[in-house]
């Protein structure tokens, strides 16, 4: 379960992280 639950998070992460520069970049 542990491992399905970072699966999970990694494209959630890496779609939040390019908001958060641009949010900072602006």
């Amino acid at each position: 379960r542990a491992s399905t639950a970072i699966v999970m998070e990694n494209p959630v992460r890496l779609r939040i992280i390019p908001l958060v520069q641009q949010a900072a970049g602006d």
